[in-house]
């Protein structure tokens, strides 16, 4: 029994959240890697004293992203992610501002496409256009397939809801009104994929954007296994725990089988 609860145990961990990953120039501006945990699966904590995230770029040419460790690891969920944005300087420029994506690997890199480079098999990008207005826009493979013009309200939280269950849909929601941006059944959303937020200023935009929260709901996360000498080491603990338990299964059955000869 001993044994059975521990296993169990083991595998338990693999509906709670765990660590993001924060890729270069990394968000506290200073080059040092860090990682930020999660609070409650409903809000996000930096290491620092500030309670929220801040994708905050002020200068030209500046990006920044972080991703999740884990895989979605279920093909019906609900994700909620609260953010605002700060009044722009100058004109917005394309392809630059926040990007919600999903991948098949945690590994991104920084680049031009709103603060990342590489695939996304899915995204939805907050593209700034001049001030608070902004056009929402739907990647499916890097291919635009859907784009709404939206207003931000100077410190007002806007909700961008990404629901998948019989369709795929995808939602921007203020105090003031509930706008579907997206809403198909010809494309879901792999459940093996890795959820990442970034953003990115063009050469002429000072933008700050606050990621306030993330939040899930119907979602059962399925942890990775990393390589030998990739940078987390927690799952050797995991797996040598999983083998003694297993062992301990094994000889308890033996033991019962004995018993039963006798």
């Amino acid at each position: 029994m001993f044994w059975l609860l521990l296993l169990q145990n083991v595998f338990s961990n693999k509906t709670s959240l765990e660590d993001l990953y924060l890729i270069p120039p990394y968000i506290n501006g200073k080059g040092i890697s860090s990682v930020v945990n999660l609070m409650g699966e409903n809000s996000i904590l930096s290491h620092g004293s500030d309670q929220h995230i801040k994708l905050a770029y002020m200068s030209p040419n500046s990006a920044g992203a972080l991703v999740y460790r884990n895989q979605l690891g279920i093909d019906k969920f609900l994700i909620e992610i609260k953010l605002n944005i700060s009044d722009l300087k100058y004109k917005g420029q394309e392809n630059h501002g926040i990007l919600i994506f999903f991948t098949k690997s945690d590994n991104v890199e920084i680049g031009d496409f709103y603060g990342i480079k590489g695939d996304c098999d899915f995204a939805v990008a907050l593209d700034i256009k001049e001030g608070l207005d902004v056009n929402i826009k739907v990647f499916v493979n890097n291919k635009m397939q859907k784009s709404v013009n939206y207003r931000f309200f100077e410190e007002d939280d806007v909700k961008i809801r990404i629901k998948q269950g019989d369709k795929l849909e995808v939602e921007a929601d203020d105090t003031y009104d509930n706008v579907v941006v997206y809403d198909s059944d010809k494309y879901f959303i792999n459940k093996m994929s890795f959820l990442g937020i970034s953003a990115s200023n063009g050469e002429n935009t000072e933008a700050s954007f606050a990621l306030r929260s993330v939040e899930f709901s119907n979602i059962k996360i399925v942890p990775k296994y990393f390589e030998r000498g990739e940078r987390e080491g927690n799952n050797k603990l995991t797996m040598v725990v999983f083998i003694i338990s297993i062992g301990g299964i094994i000889y308890y059955l033996y033991n019962q089988r004995n018993i039963k000869r006798v």
